[in-house]
């Protein structure tokens, strides 16, 4: 019991940490006339306003960010750091750095991902951070091709380091646009860096991973997995946006999502993020059916519970083709699902928020000068057509935005991991004992939580609940079968929430926002 307040004690410590803060601006759009700009800022989870506290950037021109912008915003306070578009810089102020450039195309899905550089878990105070930068891009069409670099951002000092190759075999290899930074479940030291490679010659299914740790980037190896990746026939680059979830997976692994725009496919695979390799074995294929570069694939995104897999199709012309879809992993056979058909252009960009609700952009304002972002009110409930009611799953226009161009939403900082699983089922007398596996949902939650909880053995468990202080709020025995908890009598805030046994534990953050 000793051993389990002291994790305890660590648990809460991260949880103010890393609250979710990192999330809380986002920066997608630029001005298609004028200077006005889309901006989310999620300061308040239950009511994401528009604008951003200090107002609209008003330096963003028609040629900064054709698609995807990434935000770096401190993870204690949630002020905003930086952002870019992989080419130009803006600080704090929204003023563009000058003689900085980044080497991104600005027309790039996640042309940028940043994550702090990782200093152990007895030094979790980041001051420098990592900003990877892919080439790759559809215009102009030098871009078409390129590598992935990296340099460091001083937040003290706010400069900005000299660009650095990967290492390795494909350290200077061509890549599609698209990468995507995963945590370490086990320790703050460690993140992975995932890259697709371009079918240069040929056709191309290789994915090649990098080891973040304590200033120092290394070459992981490469993995053969999912569906061809072709040329795209017009000239441009092969888009390949990648997703993660830790939801309603085990200690050490992590579901990754893949959206490959030509040929047009959405898969998964499990990633073990302890050991930094995929197992390819578990990989899952599903073809969209759409056999020209566009319309084709754009964005994918995990439902919060780690279900449901959503992505969507778009088109260069309002069709039919613009549409978004639910996949239940769940399902032996992987069957798209369509949730609604958008008449507008470029229905495309998909987000989970810090909130839980799933962000989509149906209108990227390309003909209509509009940008219109819904929202899955819904994502963990399955779609059902002709069943569902529509606008109880999905709310149209949550935003719009006049004379402005958004095609996907920002990539936001990536943490390390608040919760070091590997070492919650560890008790202090046995070493490694059974593995409670525990999912919470929704979270956040209002009045009533739901549990699936697993173990290897029927041993009887304990449910606790601490609020972020380390009080004892509630204590009762449950079962395996035990499926839900009432939480009508919580406050809102952050809570940790403990199912033991004898042996072992697992230990979940639970936010309450009613």
């Amino acid at each position: 019991m000793k051993k389990l307040f002291i994790i305890l004690a660590f648990v809460l410590q991260y949880i103010s940490l890393y609250s979710q803060l990192q999330d809380r601006i986002w920066i997608f759009g630029r001005p298609y006339s004028g200077s006005t700009n889309a901006t989310l800022y999620f300061g308040d989870l239950s009511n994401p306003v528009v604008n951003l506290p200090s107002g609209q950037p008003d330096h963003i021109t028609a040629s900064d960010g054709k698609e995807q912008w990434a935000v770096v915003t401190n993870p204690i306070t949630g002020e905003l750091i930086f952002y870019t578009d992989g080419k130009n810089v803006f600080d704090h102020q929204h003023v563009l750095v000058n003689a900085l450039d980044l080497g991104a195309s600005v027309s790039g899905a996640q042309p940028v991902a940043i994550a702090p550089v990782p200093k152990g878990d007895e030094d979790p105070n980041f001051s420098t951070y990592y900003i990877f930068s892919n080439e790759t891009g559809a215009f102009p069409t030098t871009f078409n091709v390129g590598t992935i670099k990296y340099r460091y951002y001083d937040v003290m000092t706010g400069a900005f380091g000299t660009s650095q190759d990967l290492p390795g075999t494909y350290g200077t290899a061509n890549v599609t646009e698209g990468m995507k930074i995963i945590p370490c479940d086990t320790s703050l030291s460690i993140l992975w860096l995932v890259a697709s490679l371009y079918p240069s010659s040929g056709n191309e299914t290789k994915y090649v991973v990098y080891k973040i740790n304590r200033n120092v980037v290394t070459y992981q190896g490469v993995y053969d997995m999912g569906p061809e990746k072709q040329s795209v026939p017009s000239g441009a680059s092969t888009i390949v946006e990648i997703t993660y979830t830790k939801a309603n997976t085990s200690c050490g692994i992590t579901n990754v999502g893949f959206a490959v725009q030509y040929t047009s496919a959405v898969f998964t695979c499990q990633f073990d993020n302890l050991s930094g390799r995929f197992l390819t074995g578990t990989a899952r294929t599903l073809y969209t059916g759409i056999t020209t570069a566009v319309p084709s694939v754009y964005n994918v995104e995990f439902s919060p519970n780690g279900r449901f897999l959503y992505y969507t199709i778009y088109a260069s012309t309002g069709s039919s083709d613009n549409t978004l879809y639910q996949v239940d992993l769940n399902d032996a056979i992987l069957t798209p699902t369509p949730v609604h058909t958008f008449s507008a252009t470029y229905a495309g960009g998909l987000k989970l928020g810090p909130d839980s609700l799933i962000y989509h952009i149906s209108d990227d304002g390309t003909n209509s000068n509009t940008l219109s972002v819904g929202r899955i009110l819904q994502p963990d409930v399955k779609f059902i057509p002709g069943t569902t009611v529509f606008n109880q799953f999905y709310q149209e226009d949550f935003a719009t935005y006049n004379d402005v161009i958004g095609v996907g939403f920002s990539e936001t900082l990536i943490m390390p991991t608040s919760l070091p699983c590997g070492s919650l089922a560890i008790s202090e007398d046995s070493g490694r004992s059974e593995q409670i596996n525990l999912s919470v949902y929704p979270n956040p939650a209002s009045d009533m939580v739901n549990l699936k909880i697993s173990n290897k053995t029927n041993s009887c468990l304990t449910l606790k609940i601490y609020d972020i202080f380390g009080k004892l709020i509630r204590s009762e025995l449950i079962s395996r079968d035990k499926e839900q908890i009432n939480t009508t009598s919580l406050n809102n805030g952050v809570y940790v929430l403990v199912v033991s046994t004898k042996d072992s534990f697992n230990v979940q953050k639970l936010i309450i926002q009613k």
